[in-house]
């Protein structure tokens, strides 16, 4: 009798939310924006988080104050947005 494997299924990824803004700041667990409408975002970020520069994936610590960025996120239980990408975006920032 031939046995054959169950094929574990993949659970369907989530949607993100995509967020973008320029780097107030990013220390201990939180990551913090300002909106092209000024308006400040909060993300926690964890180990899980990955950053990147393009394709290449980069380290936390080359995500600098003023930087530009996108952000895909997942909400928390608690409503915060969980920082699961974010990726530098070098074009330039226009102002509303």
């Amino acid at each position: 009798m031939r046995q054959t494997k169950a094929r574990k299924e993949k659970a369907p990824e989530e949607a993100l939310a995509t967020f973008s803004g320029t780097v107030r700041g990013i220390d201990g667990k939180i990551l913090r924006l300002d909106s092209a409408e000024g308006e400040p975002l909060d993300f926690n970020v964890s180990r899980k988080t990955k950053y990147y520069d393009g394709l290449k994936e980069i380290k936390r610590d080359a995500i600098k104050t003023g930087d530009h960025v996108s952000v895909e996120a997942r909400p928390m239980p608690d409503g915060k947005p969980d920082a699961v990408k974010v990726r530098l975006d070098h074009t330039p920032v226009r102002k509303p």
